[in-house]
């Protein structure tokens, strides 16, 4: 799922890149958006999640096609979904307080300097920036950190399960972790060549958190990108998945 982003600043999670390889080896790097998302839907485990609304912490979504019948209603910051099942209120407050509620469970983001908290079924969670090339998720099982050295080129995630460094020479590609060594060649003319291990062997190939209420058709998706400025990682060595929260 997500795959592309373009080593310039290292923003892991890239929003925006350049266009879709058809020939030349630059353009195999890049894609104008990472596979995972476009202008309006997310694509995650396979199903189209289309966007409700972007706050500063990310981004709340839902699946009309999948509610069959129900009622769309919106006044002021409150938005209600009501189907046959139960209904779904999303509320905004002007303190930055996102809340979700419905029958199947509670998300809650509230964001202050340099941090977004979580709290989703009763558990917490936290995305800090304790610089301007790092990121922290922590979670009730787990501490990832995304750390970019800006002009070197290199991004490094880690958590209890290891470290993947990501790092870029020219058109010269690799991963590393204790899962061996990934390589990625541009060819001149066109094309590349790819060595060593299966990319996804390598851990923490999240480009993001999802904390989903599936059986109600709505969620919340948080981009690293937000939070981290990352530069362009090969198409299919790209963060191609999210931590899924349900």
């Amino acid at each position: 799922m997500r795959k592309y982003l373009a080593w310039a600043v290292i923003v892991l999670l890239a929003a925006a890149v350049a266009s879709v390889a058809h020939g030349d080896a630059a353009k195999t790097m890049s894609v104008t958006y990472p596979e995972y998302r476009n202008d309006r839907t997310f694509f995650l485990e396979g199903e189209p999640w289309e966007i409700l609304f972007d706050d500063s912490f990310g981004s709340i979504v839902y699946r009309p096609g999948r509610m069959g019948s129900h009622r769309f209603t919106v006044n002021l910051d409150d938005t209600l979904i009501e189907a046959k099942g139960g209904t779904v209120r999303i509320t905004r407050s002007v303190q930055g307080k996102v809340t979700v509620s419905c029958p199947g469970g509670t998300f809650l983001a509230e964001t202050s300097m340099g941090e977004v908290r979580v709290t989703f079924k009763g558990k917490a969670y936290r995305f800090k920036t304790p610089s301007a090339d790092t990121v922290t998720f922590e979670g009730p099982d787990d501490v990832i950190t995304y750390r970019s050295s800006g002009g070197a080129g290199e991004l490094v995630v880690s958590g209890r399960r290891g470290a993947a460094t990501y790092k870029s020479n020219l058109n010269d590609f690799t991963v590393v972790s204790q899962a061996g060594t990934s390589r990625y060649r541009a060819l001149q003319g066109g094309g590349y060549e790819v060595d060593g291990v299966p990319v996804e062997k390598h851990p923490y190939r999240y480009w993001g958190v999802a904390f989903m209420l599936p059986e109600w058709n709505v969620g919340a998706i948080i981009e690293v990108s937000r939070f981290v400025p990352i530069r362009g990682i090969p198409r299919f060595f790209d963060l191609d998945r999210a931590l899924v929260m349900k």
